[in-house]
């Protein structure tokens, strides 16, 4: 059921007619539907932030224990296509550097994921 704030119906009662009011209460239901919908898109939106939240701290903790499985590469790939930001600054002093592969998937991850 459609509720109308205050005294709006006597002041828009040539907008609000009874027709308009009958009409706007069948539609009322779909606005619930609608609501539901939405509702569960920012609980995926909220997810996948999560997720890629997640993926970003594996990246930085691999590269800070210069423990690099053979599988990193796509774990590069990927920290490059969700962006790394910040993260590769925050790390920067705790990267192990002496070791080539961590040097060279550090100084990747730096020019290509830190949007």
């Amino acid at each position: 059921m459609l509720q109308v704030r205050g005294n709006l119906t006597h002041t828009y009662d040539d907008v609000l007619t009874s027709k308009v009011i009958a009409v706007l209460n069948e539609l009322a239901p779909l606005d619930v539907e609608r609501r539901a919908l939405m509702q569960a898109r920012l609980d995926r939106r909220s997810r996948r932030q999560q997720q890629k939240e997640r993926i970003r701290r594996r990246i930085a903790a691999m590269l800070i224990a210069g423990y690099l499985p053979r599988e990193f590469r796509q774990y590069a790939k990927l920290g490059c296509k969700i962006g790394l930001g910040e993260l590769l600054n925050q790390i920067k002093g705790q990267v192990p550097l002496d070791k080539p592969w961590v040097q060279r998937y550090f100084a990747y991850l730096e020019e290509h994921a830190s949007h």
